[in-house]
């Protein structure tokens, strides 16, 4: 993660499961600066707490938000991209909260995009979680992101955009997980050219 400011809004997560499951997320938090960065540090903490105590992922979320929606006097909000992993079978579990979708780039290079949709946290007491599934077999990638990888500029107002990010996964050779990260994190400033950074940049990457 690599904040605009000094603190972002920004956050990434690692959580082992009770029932032998990893629930690893990604978040982005209205705005930017402190008031961003405390929102951002409930958040995780509401959903950290609430899956240490059952590991259920998408009620741990619609807990966590029931919590925001009614302590939310900034009307602030978060977008967010939970997934729970099953290292013995490969199988995921996830949920959607208004954030960008993931992608699981395949051991043989082609790239899936997973379905995205539902809303933000934080904004309605009500939350409805729809829970997708996929299969990460062995030599899969499965990487989450928020939107300062692919908005950020180049010197002519281009946008890196969700298409540069997906053949950069397609070509480039399959290596671990760090160094998929490390790609990326080297291609969105080299892409910029200088151009100064307007908004967080987190990336988490998890290969099976």
């Amino acid at each position: 993660m690599t904040p605009a400011r000094d603190v972002g809004g920004d956050f990434f997560d690692l959580v082992p499961l009770a029932d032998g499951r990893v629930a690893l997320g990604v978040g982005d938090v209205c705005g930017k600066g402190v008031p961003a960065a405390l929102f951002m540090g409930v958040t995780r903490s509401l959903i950290r707490i609430n899956l240490r105590e059952t590991p259920d992922l998408p009620g741990a979320i619609v807990k966590a938000n029931a919590y925001l929606a009614n302590n939310n006097a900034g009307q602030q909000f978060a977008t967010l991209l939970y997934v729970a992993f099953d290292p013995r079978s490969g199988a995921i579990e996830y949920c959607s909260c208004g954030h960008l979708p993931g992608v699981i780039r395949r051991a043989d290079g082609a790239v899936e995009t997973l379905s995205s949709g539902g809303l933000p946290l934080g904004l309605f007491e009500q939350l409805k979680m729809k829970v997708r599934g996929a299969v990460m077999r062995p030599g899969d990638l499965l990487f989450l992101y928020t939107d300062g990888v692919i908005d950020a500029e180049d010197a002519e107002g281009r946008q890196f955009g969700e298409d540069r990010l997906v053949d950069l996964l397609v070509d480039g050779a399959p290596v671990g997980a760090a160094q998929w990260i490390a790609r990326i994190d080297a291609a969105v400033p080299a892409f910029a050219q200088g151009q100064p950074q307007f908004d967080d940049i987190t990336c988490l990457a998890l290969g099976r």
